[in-house]
């Protein structure tokens, strides 16, 4: 068949060619803006759970009343005061936590939810959908405030203990991307198997060959 005649007979077909690479191009645009979208906004609800608000109040004050149980409940049962040292008893490992309370197990519960968030925001930096940009200030505040050695009944020293021995690789992952892999010194881990009757040996039957 003479090219004259077949590019006739065929023009149709090769004119949809252009037009459906089209379509799927925008397509994935399209999809791709939306999953950014959802990224974005997850970011600026960061603290929209109640678990979330919770753990975030506990860090920024030493003692507070906390809306900590059951939204359905009666105001008197539902808010508890809450102090460091109470949150602190929260982020002991599981492992070497003897307080199986309510009250304990609800603040651990804030703060896992708080971490599941983190976990959430460095899943959406790693496969592209956010960069580092969009969450330093939601993230840097808390890397600052969780770096320091202070005074705060070893809050923030139980915290980084926490997620190395429940494995929060992303948590610490996030942090390391602005400055802080959430490393716990030898000295706080040292004064954490002080004040629980730790062996400062279990490292290895943890699977953890540092800390």
């Amino acid at each position: 068949m003479p090219l004259g005649l077949w590019l006739a007979t065929n023009a149709v077909g090769l004119l949809a060619i252009p037009s459906g690479l089209w379509a799927v191009a925008v397509w994935r645009a399209d999809q791709r803006w939306k999953r950014i979208n959802a990224a974005f906004e997850r970011v600026a609800s960061f603290d929209a759970t109640p678990g979330t608000r919770n753990a975030m109040m506990i860090l920024k004050s030493r003692s507070r009343p906390i809306p900590l149980f059951d939204a359905s409940a009666p105001l008197k049962d539902r808010y508890c005061r809450v102090s460091w040292g109470d949150a602190k008893r929260a982020l002991i490992p599981t492992q070497f936590n003897r307080d199986t309370t309510a009250k304990t197990n609800a603040l651990r519960d804030c703060f896992e939810d708080m971490m599941n968030r983190m976990t959430q925001i460095e899943m959406a930096i790693t496969s592209g959908r956010l960069s580092e940009a969009d969450v330093c200030h939601i993230v840097e505040p808390w890397v600052h405030r969780l770096n320091r050695w202070v005074e705060d009944d070893g809050l923030t020293r139980n915290f980084r203990i926490y997620l190395w021995f429940e494995h929060k690789v992303a948590v610490r992952r996030l942090f390391r991307r602005f400055g802080d892999g959430m490393q716990v010194r030898q000295k706080e881990w040292l004064a954490f198997c002080a004040e629980y009757d730790v062996d400062p040996h279990c490292l290895i039957a943890a699977g953890l060959t540092e800390i």
